[in-house]
Order: structure tokens, then sequence, then C-alpha cells
């Protein structure tokens, strides 16, 4: 049978008896009003994370030993790989089936994704019991590997929020998790009790705050109790296969110039080419995933119904991230090579030329990523792996003739040859697709406009001031043309937070619009 689409409000009112008996409907957490608004929580939640994480690591690393840090390091790893691979990149699925019937799709979603947690921890005891490591490395990855099934579960009620554009809310229930992380590891520490094993607890308590965090919003909002439905696991599995197999080439194509600049170049090339890595997953690990978890669930609601919604969705997205990669690529080229200095001395400043490559490419990445979020929502999945295996093909190819050459500095050309690359080959699939035309020259055009004067503005700045002020009017004059130019029209820069309005298109009181069903074989 094939799942029903979206539930239509009755056309009357509840009976008396229905008002007097019923409970009064849990408020629900404030929802993002645009894109922008939304990517703005999450980009800030995940800096912010990433900040605490940061002093929590510091306090680590000077609790323990070298050898003692590296278990730990390496059991972190360990489960990162693991949560990887189970990840499966299936809410890209779910989310389309949310919108049918949202209750029966969340238990049932609950109940696989407690499956997948409960098969990753068995896979974790199987590798380091079988592996040749230490009793402690064994021990600290059973206490730790709590974490495979907590966060598997959180990731099932996460998909609530992003269908009902919370994101304030999930950027709180995630800040809080990695707040009780660090509050254990300072308690241990003060305790003098920190060990591979115990600071494997603090792992846990960010996990276990975090779904606790996000079930105690959701709980008055749907079923959160597991369910067994294996026809339509199997469903969403079979659906989302394509996209696991995607994002694992999309990782290997985008890291794989490490691999073989530590092959064929030297080591010590490799760790100036890792400092600009830094710099590009400082910027690549936030800015895509915060503008595409809106944008993903508004595409997929308006998607086929609305495509007028869907249309100023793809457009909004379109002009904010190239609005932030062109004020990311010429702002951290403007200050590159003094922050590379100062953070990892003077030793590494030939990383300058490779990190800002690198930055560029992530830029340019946003586009890809955008391009395949869209594919996603209109269920061509299959492109995405072939996009991305065309990228690691392209990117291997390159890095064999770039790097003997020219060592980090051609492997960085190799990364932005590529994006560019993976970017042409999707870029006449994209536009195909009806609701996605015109694209947002216009907007574009301006922005590039505004990026060449902040160029300048900084370059001569940097003449007669510290490169702190000279960098922060080159953002200014940026971000002033952006304004009196009306990039995204009339309001200047206000247009660019408010253009991407989805208020009123998620969540049980939404308009409905129809929705592509998703066949479940009968049970």
């Amino acid at each position: 049978m094939a799942l029903p689409g979206r539930r239509r409000r009755a056309t009357s009112g509840p009976t008396d008896a229905e008002t007097s008996t019923a409970r009064p409907p849990a408020v629900a957490p404030k929802a993002s009003g645009s894109i922008f608004s939304g990517a703005m929580l999450l980009g800030i939640g995940r800096y912010a994370n990433g900040a605490v994480g940061f002093v929590g690591t510091v306090v680590i690393v000077r609790q323990l030993t070298q050898s003692d840090y590296g278990k730990f390091a390496f059991v972190l790893s360990v489960m990162a790989i693991v949560g990887f691979v189970a990840d499966l990149k299936l809410s890209r699925e779910v989310l389309v089936s949310l919108f049918g019937d949202e209750e029966d799709v969340i238990a049932s979603y609950v109940g696989l994704r407690l499956a997948v947690g409960l098969v990753s921890y068995g896979l974790l005891v199987v590798v380091v019991v079988a592996g040749p490591y230490p009793e402690v490395v064994v021990t600290a990855s059973l206490v730790g590997g709590v974490t495979l099934i907590l966060l598997s579960v959180a990731n099932a009620v996460r998909l609530l929020f992003e269908a009902r554009l919370w994101m304030r809310s999930l950027a709180a229930a995630q800040f809080f998790g990695v707040v009780a992380q660090l509050v254990v590891i300072l308690g241990l520490a003060a305790a003098g009790a920190a060990t591979v094993v115990t600071l494997m607890w603090a792992i846990v308590a960010n996990a276990a705050v975090t779904l606790l965090s996000l079930v105690l919003v959701a709980r008055g909002h749907t079923v959160l109790r597991p369910r067994v439905q294996g026809a339509r696991w199997k469903v969403w599995l079979r659906e989302a296969a394509p996209l696991s197999v995607g994002v694992v080439l999309d990782t290997v194509y985008y890291k794989v110039d490490m691999v073989m600049l530590s092959l064929i170049g030297t080591f010590a090339a490799t760790g100036i080419y890792s400092v600009g890595y830094k710099f590009a997953d400082l910027l690549g690990s936030a800015v895509p995933w915060a503008v595409m978890t809106p944008t993903l669930t508004v595409l997929v609601r308006a998607w086929p119904g609305d495509r007028d919604l869907f249309h100023r969705t793809f457009r909004h997205s379109f002009v904010l991230v190239t609005v932030a990669g062109i004020m990311a690529s010429v702002g951290f080229a403007l200050i590159a090579s003094p922050v590379i200095r100062i953070v990892y001395e003077e030793r590494f400043a030939p990383a300058t030329t490779p990190a800002i490559l690198l930055v560029i490419g992530t830029a340019l990445h946003f586009y890809t990523a955008l391009f395949i979020t869209t594919l996603i929502a209109v269920k061509r999945n299959v492109l995405y792996p072939l996009a991305a295996f065309f990228g690691l093909i392209v990117n291997i190819a390159l890095n064999l003739v770039l790097i003997p050459r020219y060592s980090y500095n051609g492997a960085a050309t190799a990364t932005v040859i590529t994006e560019a690359a993976v970017l042409i080959l999707l870029v006449p699939v994209v536009v195909r697709i009806e609701s996605v035309r015109p694209l947002p020259v216009g907007p574009m055009a301006k922005t590039a406009a505004a990026g060449a004067a902040m160029w300048v503005a900084g370059t001569l700045l940097g003449l007669v001031s510290p490169w702190p002020v000279a960098g922060l009017v080159a953002g200014l004059v940026f971000l002033g043309i952006l304004h009196f130019s009306r990039v995204n029209g009339e309001g200047g820069l206000r247009a660019l937070v408010d253009r991407g309005a989805v208020s009123g298109v998620t969540g049980p009181d939404a308009i409905p619009v129809v929705t592509e069903p998703v066949a479940v074989p009968p049970t």
C-alpha cells in the first residue's frame, strides 16, 4: 500500500465532548521564520559547541599522559567511524514520509534508529575486542560506545525538530549536551579522577543530555515509543542507499588529497597542508549544514505541490551561500597570513596559500551541497553518488599530476579544480528542474562586485593600519555594498534575512500541499 499524503484539517470543529475531555495541547517551540534565521541559529550553535568542546579538549590533554591521550583519541576515532557508517543518511528519506503521518513515522523511525544504534554498538565491541588493543581501550570503548545508541535515537527525535523548523530548540539541546560534557570533565579533573575510561562518561553525558533535552520538548507533540515496522524500514533503507554511498564518496574525494600528499610528498608538506584544512573545516563544518537543514525541510515540504515556495526557497538559499562563500573567501584571504603566523608560528607561514585555496574550494562546495540537497528533495538520489564518484576520479588524477610538481600548493589547487568540475557536472542537471529557474544572476553579480571592493579596501587599508582593523573595515564595506545595492531586493540586508520567510509551511497547522507518496509493501 502507499502512505497517505498529508492529512487535511477537518472542516468542522471538535464536539463539546471532545473539547471537555481533550488534554490541552503542549505549547510548541518557536519555529524559525526564515531560512536565514534557522541557519543562523544552527551555525551559532555549532560554533558555540566547538568552543566549549575545545575547552574540554584542553583540560583532557592536561590531565592525561601523551600515551593515554592517544588511547582516548583512538577510541573517539573508532566511534566516529562506526557512527559515520551507521548513519545511513536515513533522515532524508524519512522526512518525505513524515509529512504524511507524523506520529506513526516518528515512532517507526525511533524504532529503526534504536536498532541501528544497538547494531553499531555491537560492531564497535567486535572491533575493539578482536583487535590487539589493551584492556583500557576495550573498557573505554564499552563505556563510550553507549553514545552510539543514545545519539542514534537522538537523531530520530531530531528529525521532528527539523520538520517543524524548531532550530532554536535543536541548537539549544546540542549546546546543553556539550556543556554537560564539559561539567563532567571539569569535575573529574578537580577530583583527580580523570582517566581514559572515566572521561568517556563525559562523552556519554553529552549524548544523554542532548537526547533528554530533545525528548522533553518533543514528548508533548508526538509519539516517541519505538515501533517495529520491517516493511517501512526496508523501503527507507532502500531509498537511502544511494545517499549513503554518496556521502562516503563525497567525504573520500574531499579528503583523499591529504592521503595522497603523505604518500607522494613528505610528512612535512602534509603538516603544512593540514593547517590549511583546519580553516577550511572551520568554515565547512557549520555553514553548509546550518543552511541546508532548514532548506531541505522546506524543499521536501514544497515538492511537488507548491512550485512557487520551492523556487523561493532554492533562490534564497542560493543567495545565502553566495554571500557566505564570497565573504568568507575574500575575508580569509585578507587575514590568512597574519592569523596563521600568530596561531601556528612563523614556521607554518607557507600554509597561507594552500589555506586560502582550500577555503575557496570549501566555498564552492556550498553550491554542491545546495544542488545535492535540491536533487534529494525531488527524489533524484542516484545523482549524488555519481557526482561524488566523478569528483573522486578528478581529484585523484589531478593530485597525481600536481603534487609531484607543486606539493601542498598543487594539492590545494586540485581541490579547487575538482569542486569546480563537480559543479559543472551538476548545474545542467539542477537547472532542468523547472522550479529552480531562473538562477539569481543579479544577486550573484552584486555579491561578486562587493567581494572585489572588499578585497581592494582590505588590501589598501592593510598598508596603513593593523590587519584586524583592515579586515573589519573591509567586511563593513562588503556588507554596506550589499545593503545599498539591494542584493536581494528592496530592503537591502533586511531582505536577505526576511526574503526566505517560511512561516506557516510546516507543523500540524500548515496549509496542506501535495507530497509524493512512498510505496510500502503490505505487511
